[in-house]
C-alpha cells in the first residue's frame, strides 16, 4: 500500500486510487495482511544490498522470516540466494 500511495498520480502508477484498491481487494476480500514485526526488521538489517527498493527489501525480509513462497519476475530480487520461483 505504501508503494501504491507513493506512486499515485504518476503516469506509470499501477493503481490510480490506492485507498479504493485497498478497500476492494484487501478489506472487502478479507485478505490477510502480514504486519512488519521485529524479526522482519532484524533480518532487514542483515539483508545484502543487492536490491535498492525499500518496499521490496521489506517484503524479502518478511518472506524469509515467515518462510513464505516467493514468486517474482523481478531480476533484482532474483539475485538473492533464496528459494525464489520464477513468475515466467
Amino acid at each position: 500500500l505504501l508503494e501504491l500511495i507513493n506512486k499515485r498520480g504518476k503516469a506509470d502508477a499501477p493503481v490510480k486510487d490506492p485507498c479504493l484498491w485497498w478497500e476492494r481487494y484487501v478489506v472487502a476480500a478479507r485478505t490477510t495482511v502480514l504486519p512488519i514485526r521485529a524479526p522482519h526488521v532484524a533480518y532487514l538489517q542483515r539483508l545484502p544490498w543487492l536490491h535498492k527498493d525499500p518496499y521490496d527489501r521489506i517484503l524479502l525480509a518478511e518472506w524469509v522470516v515467515e518462510r513464505l513462497p516467493l514468486v517474482t519476475s523481478d531480476a533484482a530480487i532474483r539475485q538473492y540466494d533464496f528459494d525464489i520461483r520464477s513468475a515466467h
